[in-house]
Formats: C-alpha cells, structure tokens, sequence
C-alpha cells in the first residue's frame, strides 16, 4: 500500500518534496519522480555516509538535553535550541580563536580585580567554576583579563554567560554605563560600554536561568589590554555570576570556545560530497537543488555560502549564498553564467529555504517562495562535488543547514515556489 504523505502534515515539513506527492516510490530520474537525494540534518541518529566531514579541532555544541558540550575534531555538531530543545540541523562555522585564557577561572579570581569579586561554582559550561559579583553601594566590582594578544583596530566580540542570583534574565535598559537599568558593563579591550543593542550588543537565553551576554565593537586596543565585566555602584542593585568569557574576532558571537592555558582555536566544518558519492546522483546537464538554512550572527557584507556544486575551486561552480541578502551565481573559467544578485533580505536566526534549478539556458532560482529570478542564457557550469555550508569564493555559512534537496531534473518555476514557501 502506497503511504498517505498527504495527510502527515510534519513528513511534509521535515520533507519538503512530499509538499509534491513525490517520494513515492517512483525511480529517480522520471518526469514526477521525486529527488534523487536528500540530506535531512534534522534528524541525528547516523550522518550520511557519502559526505566527508572533516574539523581539525574540537568544538561544543548544544546537545539535545539543552546543554553545551565538546565534541571532538571530525565529529559534526547537531545542534539543538537550549530553550525549546529543537534540533536546529547542521552547525557549520569559520574558524575562530578564544584570545583569552582561563575562559571558566578554573585557577580563580584573576590579578587585575576589585570590588566585591570572589570564586564561585558555575553550571552549564565545560567546567564549573565562575565569578561571583557582590553589591554594596559603595565600591565598583570588576574584573579583567588582561591576555588580549590581538591586532588593534579590529572587530571584536566579548562574551560571557551569567546567572542572576534571582535567577531572572540579566537587564540593560540605557546606553550609559553607570546606570541603574544597566545590571552590569562588558570592558573591550580598554572600551567600556552597556551590552544594549545600541551599543551591539546582546542577550542570548540559554534556558534554566543561563544567558550569554555579548557586545560587538570596532576596537583599537592594543595587546594585553583588559577585558571583563564592570559592576559600578550606579548600576542596578542585583547580583550575579559570570563565567565562560570569550573574546573572538567578527561582528558577532559563534558557539563557545573554553581555554585554559592558552588561547584556542576552533577550525573550520568542512561538509563535501565527491566522487562516486556525487557522480552517482548528479546531472550535469539539468537539475535542481534545494537547500534550508538559517544563519546565526549579526547580518553583515560577507558572502556566506549555503551549498555549492562546484569542482574544488572557484573556477567552476553554482552556489546558493548570502550576505545582507540571498544571492546565487553561476561562474565558469571566469565568465559569469548567471547571476541573480536580491532573492531577498536575510534575518539572523530566521529560517530559509533557496532553490536553483538549471538547464541549458534555462535557470531559475528563488528563496522562501518569494519572486523567481530566472536567466535563459549559458550552460550550466561543470561540477564535481557538494560543498554544504560553504564553497569556493565564500565563508562558511556560520548557521545550521537543515536540509539538501537534489532533483536531477529542472523542476519547473512554480514548483521552486512551493518548496521554499
């Protein structure tokens, strides 16, 4: 008996080729014939085996039960929301380094500090140890980590998590720093600023009373400048805990990079299908692919790939991918096959779907059901691998991939519509 896909209403959300009755158990290839691979991140049990996955380095992750955890070099990282506990897909991110040392204060109070600061147990990081700040009225508390070996005049990024003693959501109600809306101030590098989204910065809920609190400033500090928190007496009278801070270079945080001794980096995730795993499925000739994504950090001006078939270098590719916008390009030897430069604005955090569909002048593209982009001139560029998450000419996504849908066919406009609303 042929299963009622039409009447599962979640099969059809985590499987976006059933909103087409495909899957059906029709051969691939056929004129309604469903994809001829799909790639669902958003189910954790195995890791298909046709994608080499490769990170030189640990890195956490949020697990399923809501809390962050390492997992070693070449493990991928699914991901899930810490508040509600839905997977969220794929984490892939650019490499980044925690320039500072002893990120959890496992050897406790550090040299520079004043106030009322002391040692602490902290939980829901790696270790579980952290800062306490007191408040009397009368003195300012701080503390500073002053191993900040970066260039200066730079973009960067303090983060730490905190627990509020009454264990509700850290406040910053004004842009001043001594200001009792403000429950605390972040120290950037000799930069003293209210974490308010004025100011960039953020508050992050990660459930059970832990948040991550950011802010993100062009910096002119130089080397072995302090970094910390500040608690001045005008701020508000409500007390905390602090641990897992992290400075990093870019316009907003990544997942946590704990250091002890020294500084660390976390490499790049690096996701390819190649040889036989993608000859087997792939048309050169005509195809469609169709991917869902969200990106995480601040939007900015950096290309950010999504999926690329492309053969290992920028020579020869089609990518799906975003910077304030979602954009897609065609290129061979040099020369621009197609190029649809505004799919339509990107949200950080918000979940999209883009889709590309090619043939022999014949190619179409949209994101998230909006309005088609076609272009009916060139032949299609020659690949010979995936790349999810990334690809020749652009940075890793720095999101979660949900899903890969490959058809290989040229699905017709409307369906590309209906596939990513």
């Amino acid at each position: 008996m042929i299963p009622d896909f039409h009447s599962r209403p979640f099969a059809r959300l985590r499987k976006p080729e059933l909103r087409l009755g495909l899957g059906l158990g029709v051969l691939a290839g056929g004129s309604n014939s469903g994809p001829a691979v799909t790639f669902d991140f958003l189910a954790e049990s195995t890791f298909d085996s046709r994608i080499a996955f490769t990170r030189g380095s640990a890195a956490t992750r949020v697990n399923a039960a809501g809390i962050i955890e390492v997992v070693g070099n070449n493990v991928p990282r699914f991901d899930y929301d810490p508040v509600t506990l839905e997977m969220r897909g794929l984490l892939i991110e650019e490499p980044r380094t925690n320039y500072l040392i002893q990120s959890e204060f496992a050897t406790g109070l550090p040299a520079s500090r004043g106030g009322l600061v002391s040692t602490t147990t902290f939980s829901g990081l790696i270790g579980a140890t952290g800062i306490a700040f007191g408040y009397d009225g009368t003195a300012s508390s701080y503390f500073y980590v002053t191993n900040y070996a970066v260039p200066a005049n730079s973009l960067r990024v303090i983060s730490v998590f905190v627990r509020m003693d009454d264990g509700g959501a850290p406040v910053f109600g004004n842009n001043a720093g001594q200001h009792p809306d403000n429950d605390f101030t972040l120290n950037l590098g000799g930069t003293v600023l209210a974490p308010t989204i004025a100011n960039s910065g953020k508050v992050e809920n990660y459930g059970g009373g832990l948040y991550r609190v950011s802010l993100a400033i062009s910096t002119s500090a130089s080397p072995s400048s302090n970094c910390g928190v500040v608690k001045y007496t005008a701020n508000s009278v409500r007390t905390f805990k602090v641990s897992g801070i992290m400075v990093e270079a870019g316009t907003d945080v990544t997942s946590y990079i704990p250091t002890t001794t020294a500084q660390v980096t976390r490499a790049a995730d690096v996701a390819v299908v190649s040889g036989t795993s993608f000859a087997g499925w792939y048309n050169q000739a005509a195809g469609s692919v169709i991917v869902a994504f969200d990106r995480n950090p601040a939007i900015d001006g950096t290309d950010r790939g999504a999926i690329s078939l492309d053969v290992g270098s920028a020579s020869s590719r089609m990518v799906l991918y975003s910077s304030t916008v979602g954009r897609m390009l065609g290129a061979s030897s040099g020369t621009t096959i197609f190029s649809f430069i505004n799919l339509g604005s990107m949200i950080a955090g918000t979940r999209y779907s883009m889709a590309l569909a090619y043939a022999l002048d014949d190619f179409a593209a949209c994101m998230s059901g909006g309005t088609l982009s076609t272009d009916s001139s060139g032949m299609p560029p020659t690949a010979s691998q995936m790349t999810i998450g990334g690809g020749p000419g652009t940075s890793a996504l720095n999101g979660h991939i949900r899903s890969v849908t490959y058809y290989n066919r040229r699905l017709p406009n409307a369906d590309l519509q209906r596939l990513t609303a």
